[in-house]
């Protein structure tokens, strides 16, 4: 999806990356041989606590870092057309496309 944005709106500079929460640095199989960015998060900056972050979950920020909107991998499977439609259009309706 990624891939994707960047082809067909740059314009939107929308920056998609993974996080995981403090003390899961062992699970690498969550980022080894992607292409997305992961970020480990820290006991110090703990931002997976103060967004309140489930298993899952993308949230998405606006041009001033703010909280705009989670939509969860859980309960919408990306590998369906229109859940990852949905997931590409909240995307581009937050960067205002």
């Amino acid at each position: 999806m990624q891939k994707e944005l960047e082809a067909d709106y740059p314009q939107a500079e929308i920056i998609i990356l993974g996080i995981n929460a403090a003390g899961y640095d062992d699970h690498k199989a969550i980022y080894e041989g992607r292409d997305l960015p992961w970020l480990l998060d820290t006991k110090e900056a703990d931002w997976w606590d103060s967004w309140g972050a489930t298993f899952r979950d993308v949230i998405i920020l606006d041009r001033d870092l703010e909280e705009a909107g989670i939509f969860n991998l859980t309960e919408h499977n990306l590998d369906k057309p229109d859940e990852y439609s949905a997931l590409k259009t909240l995307l581009l309706d937050i960067a205002g496309y």
